[in-house]
């Protein structure tokens, strides 16, 4: 009788033991697997075109307003949201200080969406203008 607990015993904790390694395996997989699928996810929302170009028109125009605001030459951005080859010279040529991108970031609502859509961090918006002004000239 007293082998009979003892042998007991052990068998309940080595079950208890097998279904602790089964569970954890399960629990395991299922984590890496939310995780790749969240990864997916993450990836095709950064190589959606639609989601970068319409984002980007709120932050161009934001952007031009805040030009004009500091008596500055705005970017002759046009009401609709379609570009021309012509804008996107200007777009290439004109040079936005970094108190201006400041400014636009902290004080426009919509910025911050858009780049809160764009998955760049709420912590990196006030770094943003350092990060594009790789060479500290001042402007982007």
């Amino acid at each position: 009788v007293f082998w009979g607990y003892i042998f007991s015993g052990f068998l309940f904790l080595a079950v208890i033991g097998l279904f602790n390694v089964i569970s954890a395996i399960f629990v395991e997989s299922s984590l890496a697997s939310a995780g790749n699928l969240q990864t997916q996810k993450k990836l095709r929302r950064l190589e959606d075109e639609e989601i970068w170009a319409s984002n980007m028109v709120v932050m161009l125009k934001a952007l031009d307003l805040g030009l004009i605001d500091d008596g500055q030459e705005g970017l002759d951005l046009e009401d609709d949201s379609s570009f021309m080859p012509h804008q996107a010279d200007k777009l290439l040529s004109v040079h936005v200080p970094r108190s201006v991108l400041d400014k636009v970031i902290a004080g426009n609502r919509s910025v911050r969406q858009a780049l809160h859509n764009l998955d760049i961090d709420e912590r990196d918006h006030k770094h943003l203008s350092d990060i594009l002004d790789p060479d500290n000239s001042g402007g982007i």
